[in-house]
């Protein structure tokens, strides 16, 4: 690994972590909701993890097509595949999953910067 990846890798999976967060409070809360409240939130989660697709999707083309990136990736197309049946708890268990992975996959990264001086 370089400089240049490990910047890159670590810059995308604390933002991918970020956004992971961000969908499973917001797929939380929106188990509790009703009515036009319940479908505003779901249009905000739907937003939310498009743009988690995205990140990841740059990440991937950035780390050159990283073969855990592409894992990644199709993870949360099937994210937006469970939310189209609104399972929520099925939601909370694969951005859980999701959440664990990124951050074991963004050591490396971490490690390779603290190791180097970098951060």
């Amino acid at each position: 690994m370089d400089s240049k990846k490990a910047i890159l890798g670590f810059q995308f999976t604390e933002r991918i972590k970020s956004l992971l967060f961000l969908a499973a409070s917001t797929s939380s809360a929106v188990m509790g909701m009703k009515g036009e409240q319940a479908e505003g939130g779901f249009i905000t989660l739907r937003i939310i993890i498009g743009t988690l697709t995205n990140d990841i999707q740059m990440a991937s083309n950035m780390l050159h097509g990283d073969e855990k990136i592409k894992t990644f990736l199709k993870d949360a197309d099937q994210l937006l595949a469970r939310l189209d049946i609104r399972d929520f708890q099925d939601i909370n268990n694969r951005l859980g999953r999701l959440i664990s992975q990124i951050s074991t996959f963004g050591q490396e990264f971490l490690e390779y910067l603290l190791e180097h001086k970098l951060l």
